[in-house]
């Protein structure tokens, strides 16, 4: 499996580039050992962008697509609405769709929780996947608890 990322910074920060596309690639190799994922390993290629933006940006996103008063830390447009959708495609290329995160957000929430940077950033990036995966948390409490869980299981793989 190829994992094609188109990284578009903003911000011209080679070092948040460099680990956008590093954790990426981390957060794939830990998420398709889960057996629900695991068909990915099947697909040639999977493609995505991530776009790294400053805080004005994030909000006209924001405001346009989640008719939401306030910039975010991750937006996600997927491709697929769900996994069972991802997973009955045929084609050996597949395009995810575009996460969005701004580092502005997350570095204030990284501080307001007492976390580092690029520790938030990595799980800011790993929930955006989990969403172009066609994960849900505000499809109801059960796909909630499935993401959360997702999410603890990865973050537990890569602090270990």
């Amino acid at each position: 499996m190829k994992l094609s990322i188109v990284v578009i910074d903003d911000m011209k920060n080679p070092r948040t580039q460099r680990r956008a596309r590093l954790f990426c690639r981390r957060i794939f190799q830990g998420l398709i050992q889960k057996r629900e994922f695991s068909f990915l390993k099947r697909k040639r290629e999977i493609a995505f962008a991530v776009a790294i933006v400053k805080r004005q940006r994030s909000l006209a996103l924001n405001r346009k697509f989640r008719k939401k008063s306030k910039p975010a830390n991750v937006l996600s447009f997927p491709v697929y609405k769900t996994l069972a959708e991802l997973r009955a495609d045929p084609s050996p290329d597949v395009q995810l769709g575009d996460i969005v995160v701004c580092p502005a957000v997350i570095h204030k929430e990284a501080r307001r929780i007492g976390s580092e940077f690029y520790a938030q950033f990595f799980w800011m990036m790993l929930h955006g996947i989990l969403h172009l995966l066609g994960c849900d948390h505000e499809r109801g409490a059960r796909e909630h608890a499935r993401m959360e869980a997702l999410e603890h299981q990865v973050l537990r793989r890569f602090h270990s």
